[in-house]
Order: C-alpha cells, then sequence, then structure tokens
C-alpha cells in the first residue's frame, strides 16, 4: 500500500476530492473505507457537488454518477450533502431516491438569474429538412458575426439532438466566414468560431485547454465568439463573458435547460437566452412534459413558469420590458429570421454565380468569393438594397445595382409561383 493510502488509514487526511470514476468500484479504496478508522472512528461527511449530474449524465456519459449511492452502502452513518444549482423539486426528490436520502431537508433558491431574457421561437419543420431547419437559427448569427466582428456578443449554441449537427454548424462557419473565420494567426487558438463536445472531454488535450482559456479571456481580447456545443461544454468552466445562450431544440430537462442558461449574464451584464423548436422537438418522448409546456406556453411569463417548476411561487420581481418574450414581445425581435427556402436559395445561389461568372476581369470573384454568397443567401430581402452590397463587399456602384436587382426579380417570381 503507498504512503498516501496509509495516511488515509491512519486518519491524517480530512477531506478527500475526488471524481466519481476515481472512486467508484475502486477496490483499493472500498478496503481503506471498510478499515477500522473509517467505520469506527471517523465521523465521515459525504458532499456530492453538481448533484444534478447524476439525472443528467448517470446513463450514458458518465455511469459513474448513478453509482454513487454505493458510497451510502460504505459509510451507512455518513450524513450526505447533494448540492447543485439547478434542481426541480421533482428533481430533488429523483437524486434523493438514487442516493438512497430517506429522511432530508432540501434548501432552495431560484436559479432564474434576473439578468437573463428568456425568448422562445419557432423554428422550421424537422420532417421537411433537418438541414434547412439548423440552417435557420445558425446561418443569421453567422452573418451577424461577419458584420459585428469584434462586438459580437460572446454565444454559445446548444444542440439537443445528434452531435452531427454541431460539426455540419462548424463546417458551416468555415464556408461563410471564410479569412474572416480567424483573426490573426489561421489557427485554433486565433479561431471567431469552435466546436466543443464530448470527445474533447475525453480527449483532454490542448484543444479543450485552449477553447477554455479563450473563453474565461476578456472579450475585447479574446477572437473567440461562437461555440456550437453539447452538454458537455460548461461543468466546472469559467463562462463569465457569455451574454447569449441559444438552444436549437429543447433540452430534455427542465434543470438541464436552465443549466446551459446559466452559463449566460454571470458577469453581471443583462443577457439573452433564446430556445429554438418545433412540433419534432416536443414530439420527442425522452422530452419532459415541463419542456414541452415551456416550449407551447404563450401566456404566462417563462420567468414564472421556470420558478414554479424549482417550487417557487412567487411572481416575476423583473421588469417586463426585459422579462420574457411572454412579458415584452418585442424581445423577439432579431430572434425570428426570415426563412428562404431551399429553392429559392438555389436559384438564387445560381443566378448570382452566374453574374460573377461572367465577369471576365475578376474583379468579382475577388469582391464576392463564393464563400461568401452564402451571406447573401442567408438574407436576401437586406440585399435588395444595393448599399448592402457596398458596405459589405465594396462593390461599385453599377455591379450593387445589378445584384439587387437580380434578387429583386427572382424573388418576385418566387413569390408569384
Amino acid at each position: 500500500m503507498c504512503s498516501e493510502h496509509q495516511k488515509l488509514i491512519d486518519g491524517q487526511y480530512s477531506f478527500v476530492f475526488a471524481h466519481p470514476e476515481q472512486v467508484i468500484d475502486n477496490k483499493t479504496l472500498n478496503d481503506i473505507w471498510l478499515s477500522e478508522y473509517f467505520q469506527h472512528q471517523a465521523k465521515t461527511f459525504i458532499v456530492i457537488d453538481e448533484a444534478h449530474c447524476i439525472l443528467d449524465w448517470g446513463l450514458n456519459f458518465r455511469p459513474a454518477f448513478q453509482n454513487l449511492f454505493k458510497l451510502r452502502a460504505l459509510f451507512s452513518n455518513a450524513n450526505l450533502l447533494a448540492l447543485s444549482a439547478t434542481l426541480s423539486c421533482d428533481g430533488q426528490h429523483q437524486v434523493a431516491k438514487k442516493l438512497g436520502m430517506k429522511d432530508y431537508k432540501s434548501v432552495a433558491a431560484s436559479p432564474a438569474r434576473e439578468n437573463i431574457s428568456f425568448v422562445v421561437c419557432k423554428r422550421p419543420p424537422t420532417a421537411a429538412s433537418a438541414r434547412n431547419s439548423v440552417e435557420y437559427v445558425v446561418e443569421p448569427l453567422l452573418v451577424e458575426l461577419l458584420r459585428s466582428g469584434q462586438e459580437f456578443p460572446l454565444t454559445i449554441v446548444y444542440f439537443s439532438g445528434s452531435m452531427v449537427w454541431v460539426g455540419v454548424s462548424y463546417e458551416m462557419a468555415v464556408r461563410m466566414l471564410g479569412e474572416k473565420f480567424y483573426s490573426g494567426g489561421q489557427d485554433l487558438q486565433h479561431a471567431r468560431v469552435v466546436q466543443y463536445h464530448s470527445s474533447l472531454e475525453k480527449e483532454g488535450g490542448e484543444v479543450k485547454k485552449t477553447i477554455l482559456e479563450n473563453l474565461t479571456k476578456d472579450p475585447e481580447e479574446s477572437p473567440l465568439k461562437l461555440i456550437f456545443a453539447t452538454v458537455a461544454l460548461g461543468m466546472g468552466a469559467d463562462l463569465r463573458h457569455v451574454t447569449r445562450v441559444v438552444h436549437i431544440g429543447p433540452p430534455k430537462q427542465l434543470e438541464a435547460y436552465i443549466q446551459q442558461v446559466g452559463r449566460a449574464g454571470r458577469s453581471g451584464k443583462q443577457s439573452v437566452a433564446v430556445m429554438y423548436y418545433n412540433n419534432s422537438d416536443v414530439g420527442r418522448p425522452e422530452v419532459s412534459q415541463e419542456m414541452k409546456q415551456l416550449c407551447r406556453n404563450t401566456s404566462e411569463c417563462r420567468r414564472v413558469f421556470v420558478n414554479k417548476g424549482f417550487g417557487f411561487e412567487t411572481a416575476s420581481t423583473v421588469s417586463s420590458e426585459v422579462c420574457c418574450d411572454i412579458c415584452n414581445p418585442e424581445l423577439m425581435q432579431g430572434h425570428l429570421p426570415s426563412f428562404t427556402s431551399p429553392e429559392l436559395k438555389g436559384t438564387l445561389r445560381n443566378a448570382i454565380l452566374d453574374y460573377i461568372g461572367r465577369d471576365s476581369t475578376n474583379y468579382l470573384q475577388e469582391k464576392l468569393p463564393v464563400s461568401r454568397v452564402q451571406q447573401v443567401l442567408c438574407s436576401p430581402n437586406t440585399f435588395k438594397n444595393p448599399d448592402v452590397f457596398i458596405q459589405e463587399f465594396g462593390l461599385s456602384q453599377n455591379v450593387a445595382i445589378s445584384l439587387s436587382h437580380i434578387i429583386e426579380e427572382i424573388t418576385k417570381l418566387h413569390i408569384q409561383q
């Protein structure tokens, strides 16, 4: 037995900090916990931080969380404290049951941070095209990033479905942003957009370290502005500068939703949480009734609804101007991009590329490369104004007028059809 383990048995340590994977089913530690000192002399306390992970992660991602109840069997007389910032009333009962806590007291406070505005919007149906439904949310964000540059608010986009969409959205960013994908050097350290998922947690290497370091920097110094992520992003990370959290599809549980929304607003600045959903999203059997009701709710203040889920029946004390889209429908402005159908996009793309291809001087190829055409397709109505072409791409007035006319005529024809 190593010296550190012997010191444990001898009672020389007052605290043991460990991940669940390090202590559950560890034969060496189990023998130590069953020693004379721990069973009959030491006054033992078990403290489980981030206890909601027992529900969120206990089945697939980190199954050791599901087995934390085994510590209760090893320390039958130990007092147990389970901590979480985001457990609903039902979640508290579930965690208590999984940990074998029969006689417990709950101390709680509302997790809905007052400086976060709650907004819920519909997105196009997934049944028609899953890609279009994702692009509906992602493309306007990328256009905004192109235009705002360093002023773009630090934003996390969470995907509730397949991790595939994290990669698809990242590739979309590479295409649309082109040379503006990076701020400075052509490496991860200078990337404006990154993807974050469980593979990075498993690798535990430089990629994860670099992303988290950029997230903790002052927004004026960090190039990182947009993160496409799964639930893996957030645990134990210092995300004080995030001011916008976007959900493409609702999380399974209200706890997970509030946990992820809580990545925003930690600096004290006014922030916003925007959740997009469609009928396919709320039809998923794994999505809780609470989350389905939150999506479909059209009358009750969303903050009040969330607080009820955590056992607080009080009215919202937040100004209606910044509370939620139910209290102030104007909060939805800017979060409902106009949807461009795949057919219209295809027709516009072909017409614009044909116009560019007829330029023998290569002027247009340099000013409006194929990678930037996608920006036009995301918001064609905006580019009906020639001045926008001039501002965005530095085109001459004649060329800008011609391109705006092409968009105007094709859009008009599409509407008539």
